[in-house]
């Protein structure tokens, strides 16, 4: 009888739950303007640099070895910045310094070929510098559209 009474304590509430019907859908929150709320901590941790390191050359990835090296070089200079200077009541593991994605890409630049951000010019051309066609007044308006 208890076994009865213990199924029945189990079943009817799976029951009700059922009968209730699905769930609401998500709906996202939206700003002022209607548009999805975006707002908020957006991590986007990665060991990519934006410029490839002058010592790596032209190469395009690192080999895993290479990665798992660097790890390390990351994790001793924080060690050693940690016994250099005090860090107080917040220790370093309170840093978010890991990246989430592997990723073996020796820059997030892809063009130029060498990962660099180009050189500045020293100044724009000049009118003269330019093709006849470049210097056409209709040409230079719908390009900056």
């Amino acid at each position: 009888m208890t076994r009865h009474f213990l199924l029945l304590f189990l079943v009817l509430p799976a029951v009700g739950m059922s009968a209730t019907g699905p769930e609401a859908k998500y709906k996202a929150p939206r700003n002022g303007d209607g548009q999805p709320d975006l707002q908020g901590v957006w991590n986007f941790s990665s060991d990519v640099p934006l410029e490839r390191p002058a010592s790596v050359g032209d190469k395009k990835l690192f080999t895993p070895e290479e990665l798992e090296a660097q790890k390390g070089a990351k994790a001793k200079a924080l060690d050693t910045i940690t016994k250099l200077v005090p860090v107080e009541d917040v220790g370093i593991t309170w840093l978010d310094y890991a990246a989430r994605i592997e990723n073996l890409r020796t820059s997030l630049l892809t063009y130029p070929d060498n990962g660099r951000v180009p050189k500045l010019v020293e100044k724009p051309r000049s009118a003269a510098d330019r093709s006849p066609r470049e210097n056409c007044p209709a040409r230079r308006q719908t390009s900056r559209l």
